[in-house]
């Protein structure tokens, strides 16, 4: 079915330029809000209807489920059954998949992606969104959904900002329309301890397999 995205509030070619110069890209109030309200409550739903399932780190058959690392929930977007509000998202994401390889070498084909909840005390600790031994994805995005965020709640997406080291970062509040959006070889991140739900849309854009 034809994708029809509905109102985007930024320039994705002036995403895709940032991204290709600085390695990320960071922006507020990316979406229209009417399309964040339709995707929190079509997490909410899921969530209810059991939808969703405990996180898990690695890929393939060494996915294991590690507490310590990660304890958020999960609903896998199949794109070839979206949503409304999941089929309005992925059109967006097109879009932007499009501006990026204009701007850049990467070749990006495809997303893939999931609905995140970090109910209170959940957390998933510093990373990088690739794996050894799988290297198809490329670019990271997040668009956050939650409109009643206020300080304290916890949840901030904390990105360091020189490489693997500790010492320089900043923290990202997790408020509905915030779209980031990075490299995903290069920028460690991490999720600190949420106080309240925490709801986002997380994936990758990628490239053919990769496989060393």
């Amino acid at each position: 079915m034809l994708l029809r995205p509905g109102r985007s509030l930024i320039d994705w070619t002036s995403l895709a330029e940032d991204l290709a110069a600085l390695g990320i890209a960071i922006r507020p109030a990316a979406i229209d809000e009417g399309l964040t309200r339709a995707l929190v409550a079509d997490a909410r739903a899921l969530r209810a209807e059991g939808e969703f399932e405990v996180a898990r780190i690695g890929t393939g058959t060494v996915r294991q489920f590690n507490p310590e690392i990660r304890s958020d929930y999960i609903r896998w977007i199949d794109p070839a059954a979206p949503t409304e509000p999941q089929r309005e998202w992925l059109a967006h994401l097109e879009s932007l998949r499009t501006a990026i390889n204009a701007a850049t070498w990467l070749g990006l084909f495809d997303w893939e992606g999931h609905l995140a909840h970090y109910p209170e005390g959940s957390f998933y600790r510093r990373h990088l969104d690739v794996f050894k031994e799988h290297q198809e994805r490329k670019v990271t995005t997040v668009l956050y959904l939650n409109h009643d965020w206020l300080p304290g709640d916890g949840g901030e997406l904390r990105i360091y900002t020189a490489g693997p080291s500790l010492d320089a970062f900043v923290d990202l509040p997790p408020t509905a329309g915030l779209l980031v959006t990075f490299l995903a070889e290069e920028v460690y991140h991490e999720v600190l301890p949420a106080k309240t739900d925490r709801f986002s849309v997380t994936g990758w854009f990628r490239v053919r397999s990769a496989r060393l």
